[in-house]
């Protein structure tokens, strides 16, 4: 995000990352990442799954897998 005042008339101009509004408003899927949680990590291996996993699964629905363990 970026921003300009003009002070001779006072108006804000406000730049957004046109992929982050998306996200803000509702139009892009995104995924929430806890970065407390992958500071935890101590491998590259592992924040990679952790990151792959956050994608994957979705907060607040009920997990279905339909593959074979």
């Amino acid at each position: 995000m970026s921003y300009a005042f003009d002070e001779e008339d006072g108006r804000l101009f406000v730049a957004l990352n046109p992929q982050i509004a998306e996200a803000i408003l509702g139009r892009r899927p995104y995924t929430r990442i806890e970065m407390a949680e992958v500071r935890a990590l101590q491998t590259d291996p592992a924040r990679l799954i952790h990151q792959r996993l956050c994608g994957w699964i979705d907060p607040g629905v009920l997990p279905r897998y339909h593959g074979r363990l």
